[in-house]
């Protein structure tokens, strides 16, 4: 589990993995979905650009991965 800081895009997934992504303070948009403090989502490790987008300022969130 790490807890990020989104001040600007980053990816949500490495090498092919999966992750949880748990949105704690702000909003963040992944694909065409945006998400609120609480909230959390899945990345599918097929996604084909992952990317967590910061859709307001103070956004953070957590990734969880399983490896």
């Amino acid at each position: 589990i790490e807890k990020w800081t989104l001040d600007k895009p980053r990816l949500a997934n490495e090498e092919n993995n999966f992750s949880l992504i748990t949105c704690l303070t702000g909003t963040v948009r992944c694909g065409t979905q945006t998400f609120k403090p609480g909230e959390f989502f899945l990345v599918p490790a097929s996604m084909q650009e992952p990317l967590l987008v910061p859709a307001s300022p103070g956004t953070t969130a957590l990734r969880t991965l399983v490896k």
